[in-house]
């Protein structure tokens, strides 16, 4: 098995349009991390207008403090 073709990291950024683009096409390969910053992380209809993530944080930041392993697994 080439784990370089089967590896995808999680996808983490701001913008939840871009999430759901990466996942409809990586499926359930890729995890996304949303964190609540930035222009859009709050703005109700772009909320309302794609689904959540699998990881949502209240900062960039807070990434130094999660245990990627633990969630990697589950997902």
């Amino acid at each position: 098995m080439n784990t370089s073709r089967s590896f995808i990291p999680p996808i983490i950024t701001c913008s939840l349009r871009i999430l759901a683009a990466v996942k409809k096409i990586w499926g359930k390969r890729v995890t996304k991390a949303f964190p609540k910053q930035g222009r859009y992380a709050w703005d109700p209809d772009i909320m309302a207008q794609y689904p959540s993530a699998d990881m949502e944080i209240a900062k960039i930041g807070d990434l130094l403090n999660c245990d990627l392993a633990a969630f990697l697994k589950k997902h």
